[in-house]
């Protein structure tokens, strides 16, 4: 007879293996996540100068883009520049548009639009810069008007006071409102001592009303009087203002007169009887006179000189 065999047991693992190789699998599994974090971070190209130089040319292209429609060029300080473009909202003004950097190599560069809140559109930059010819200095005394009323007043039969209520920029703007229905609102600042005849002079400031009836035409003008031609007024288009924002109201004038000069007011007055207007962020300065009519920018992303990007646009507007 064939004797039968015992079937053989199988065996089992024991709680201390189970809970031993349970251990050993996740020391596994962490280090290769570990590992996988570090492979990913290696291959994170948001820091390598190739990315840093994508970011920078898709910026740069998005400003020179705005920038080439310019009408005018308002600011050019070595890391800021503010400009208007034509009217894209269908209200009839212009939209005015700033891109600033602070010269801090890490902070980011903004974008402001209509007086708006300054937007970050991108970080880390490391240098920005233009070729435009900087604006000469502001001819006016206390132009952003963070010193009340210092230096202004209201044009004859209005009242003008400083308010902190509703600003362009900083802490504070003038307003100023009619006294009655027979005159105009205006403000306006002595600058006999600062103009020469024949010179030509950039003017531009933020308005905007209180009231929301008609009318709401303003102009920015020059009011000089002189011995020979008595008072004369020198001034461009006039422009809409409303109580829903600012708009940037701006004039190149070029005061002319034979004889002694009496007096020059720089101003803005309100057209058809306006009740009441604000100003804040005023200007006045020599125009520069400008031939070249394009704008060359550089962009840094980066402490990486590699990534800097160069680049120019042709300015169709002529407005420099």
């Amino acid at each position: 007879m064939t004797a039968l065999r015992k079937p053989r047991r199988r065996s089992g693992s024991t709680l201390i293996e189970l809970t031993i190789s349970l251990i050993g699998s996740s020391v596994l599994m962490l280090g290769m996540a570990s590992a996988t974090f570090i492979a990913l971070k290696a291959s994170d190209t948001s820091l390598t100068p190739a990315r840093a130089t994508f970011s920078g040319a898709s910026a740069l292209t998005s400003m020179l883009a705005e920038l080439q429609f310019a009408i005018d060029v308002s600011e050019r300080t070595p890391t800021a520049i503010t400009f208007t473009v034509p009217d894209r909202n269908g209200d009839g003004n212009p939209e005015t548009i700033r891109y600033a950097w602070s010269g801090t190599p890490g902070d980011p560069l903004t974008r402001q639009y209509n007086g708006g809140a300054s937007v970050s559109i991108l970080e880390n930059v490391h240098d920005f810069q233009h070729d435009l010819p900087v604006t000469s200095p502001n001819l006016l005394a206390n132009a952003d008007m963070e010193a009340g009323t210092t230096g202004w007043e209201g044009i004859p039969n209005s009242n003008m006071n400083a308010d902190s209520s509703t600003v362009y920029a900083g802490s504070y703007s003038l307003y100023d409102y009619r006294q009655n229905n027979n005159f105009e609102s205006g403000i306006r600042q002595d600058v006999t001592a600062l103009v020469t005849s024949g010179q030509a002079y950039d003017m531009a400031g933020w308005m905007r009303k209180w009231a929301a009836a008609a009318p709401y035409n303003v102009r920015m003008q020059l009011r000089v009087t002189s011995t020979n031609e008595g008072e004369q007024l020198f001034f461009e288009n006039e422009v809409n203002i409303d109580n829903a924002s600012w708009t940037y109201v701006t004039a190149t004038v070029t005061p002319t007169w034979t004889g002694n000069l009496t007096s020059a007011w720089w101003e803005v007055t309100g057209v058809s009887g306006i009740q009441d207007l604000y100003l804040d962020d005023a200007e006045f300065r020599v125009s520069a006179a400008v031939t070249d009519q394009t704008a060359n920018l550089i962009l840094q992303v980066g402490a990486d000189a590699e990534s800097a990007i160069r680049s120019g646009v042709r300015l169709l507007n002529s407005p420099l």
